[in-house]
């Protein structure tokens, strides 16, 4: 899995429409949760360095460099979110 270069992985919501959402080949589906929370907790068990997308979880985003995170949409995750 790729990282942003701050070593960070992004998570991102797939029930929202967000062009920031990597190809297929670069994300890892960490299935079903209840909320936001719960995606980034379980991002964290997986990645040492995780955030929400400031796009699709912005209630979520601790990035002080949104930019960075705009570019790098090959270096992210995808959670599924009910």
């Amino acid at each position: 899995m790729i990282a942003l270069e701050s070593g960070e992985h992004v998570v991102h919501r797939s029930d929202r429409d967000c062009s920031l959402v990597p190809p297929e080949k670069d994300r890892l589906e960490l299935g079903t949760v209840s909320d936001d929370d719960e995606a980034i907790r379980e991002a964290g068990l997986k990645f040492n360095k995780v955030d929400g997308c400031p796009k699709c979880m912005p209630e979520n985003n601790e990035s002080s460099d949104a930019n960075a995170i705009n570019a790098a949409v090959a270096a992210l995750i995808t959670v599924s979110n009910m």
